[in-house]
């Protein structure tokens, strides 16, 4: 299964996104954001060639419009957000890097990803910003 989204996918608190089975690819545009939320699960999902977006109006978890500002093209970025579970994915080709975790996000755990051909695009394929130690 391809999904193509038009948009980046706000993923809200309480959610588990899981591709198990079938071979799920989100692919060929927006990807998934992972804004002020909690508890989140995204797991065994093919993500790749996710371009950056512009500003543009998107629905948010509750239903309502809301501006998003521009959008990176990172796989998956998490922004102010705690306890993500991202897991068994396979993350590559995409336009900025594969994985940003940003803005005070906390309990975020990573296991058993692929990340891939990073030599295609730019060299982070990793990035966390706001650590405290």
């Amino acid at each position: 299964m391809r999904i193509r989204l038009e948009k980046p996918l706000l993923i809200s608190s309480f959610t588990a996104i899981d591709g198990r089975g079938p071979s799920v690819h989100i692919a060929g545009n927006a990807c998934l954001v992972v804004f002020k939320a909690s508890n989140v699960i995204i797991h065994g999902l093919r993500i790749h060639h996710c371009c950056s977006q512009a500003p543009s109006l998107v629905m948010d978890p509750d239903g309502k419009i809301m501006p998003l500002g521009q959008v990176d093209g990172d796989a998956i970025r998490l922004v102010t957000a705690s306890k993500v579970w991202i897991d068994h994915n396979t993350l590559y080709e995409c336009q900025d890097g594969l994985l940003d975790v940003t803005r005070g996000s906390t309990d975020i755990t990573v296991s058993n990803n692929w990340f891939r051909d990073r030599s295609c695009f730019r060299a982070t394929m990793i990035a966390i910003f706001g650590i405290r130690t």
